[in-house]
């Protein structure tokens, strides 16, 4: 998985099908640059206390840019640790 520099909502909907059961925090939204009024809004509209899954936001992703923020984040991140491993 090479995400692109910017990449646009087919390209994260089709990385999140990839990683549907990964764990996205409010840590992750908060380090993604994303506020942490928006942050806890978006999430007690939506989740309230739920643990948040990948496979949760995707339908979020057309219209939160946090929502493509974070999950770029964490994309990178898995990323990253899979470079470790490898």
């Amino acid at each position: 998985m090479a995400l692109s520099e910017s990449p646009d909502a087919t390209e994260l909907k089709e990385v999140a099908a990839q990683y549907p059961d990964v764990e996205v925090t409010r840590q992750d939204s908060l380090d993604a640059g994303n506020c942490e009024s928006g942050t806890d809004d978006f999430i007690e509209a939506n989740f309230k206390g739920k643990t948040i899954k990948v496979i949760d936001l995707v339908p979020h992703i057309e219209d939160y840019a946090g929502v493509q923020a974070v999950l770029a984040y964490k994309f990178r991140q898995l990323e990253s640790e899979e470079k470790k491993e490898g």
